[in-house]
């Protein structure tokens, strides 16, 4: 079922700043850095809680990753194949972790699938991040090599100033 929008213009950077009030301590715990590099302004035209959602499910993925710690780098560009009148961020959000078996990789976007030992995830998680940025209309695909970390690339819909 596609979630329901309720989009608005939105600041990557002030949304980025009110989730790293929330992960930051799970990542300073796990030795895990944050970075992120963005053009500013990146505004964005999204449903707020599901960006959230978004990011939240993929750090956690991130740092389930990392046991030993590491970085986690998130690059936002504007996407090459957008038009000025729909303009679309390309986003890479990347970790040093573990990364996914090849076999695995077809998987990972199946509900109940999961990498984790049993009682560590549920299987939805990768699942709720696709279908929120389809529902944006956007694509999202996954690169990993074992051992090698994972990057998640994905798409969202912007615009051209902050009175859109």
């Amino acid at each position: 079922r596609r979630p329901r929008l309720h989009q608005e213009v939105l600041s990557l950077a002030a949304l980025v700043a009110d989730l790293q009030r929330l992960w930051t301590p799970t990542l300073a715990l796990h030795h895990i850095h944050f970075h992120m590099e963005a053009p500013d302004p990146c505004i964005l035209f999204v449903d707020r809680k599901q960006m959230e959602q978004i990011f939240i499910n993929l750090v956690n993925n991130a740092v389930d990753a990392m046991p030993e710690g590491g970085e986690i780098h998130l690059q936002v560009a504007a996407d090459s194949t957008s038009r000025p009148a729909s303009p679309r961020w390309s986003f890479r959000l990347t970790d040093t972790g573990s990364g996914i078996p090849s076999e695995l990789l077809a998987k990972v976007f199946k509900p109940m699938f999961t990498t984790k030992p049993e009682g560590k995830g549920t299987g939805l998680g990768l699942a709720i991040v696709r279908e929120i940025i389809r529902a944006h209309g956007g694509e999202v695909h996954i690169e990993s090599q074992e051992g090698q970390g994972t990057s998640v690339l994905f798409t969202l819909p912007g615009v051209t100033t902050l009175e859109a």
